[in-house]
């Protein structure tokens, strides 16, 4: 997920997203600082369930889904 496609009042509502759609799909939060792309790392590594249901939650919190990239 591009922290940096988001503005930062919006953390904490993703975060819990996150907490509330659990799952076994890595979740990566990157951001670009000076030009240089930047993996933040939490205590403990984070995981979500990818589904239409997340995709719609996302949504409706933040009027796009142009911020997460999903990786094979």
């Amino acid at each position: 997920m591009r922290l940096d496609k988001i503005p930062h009042e919006d953390f904490e509502k993703l975060s819990s997203l996150i907490d509330n759609n659990k799952g076994s799909t890595d979740v990566r939060l990157v951001m670009t600082v000076d030009g240089d792309s930047i993996e933040l790392m939490s205590e403990e590594p984070r995981q979500v369930q990818i589904s239409d249901h997340f995709f719609e939650e996302i949504h409706q919190l933040f009027g796009r889904t142009d911020f997460i990239e999903v990786n094979s």
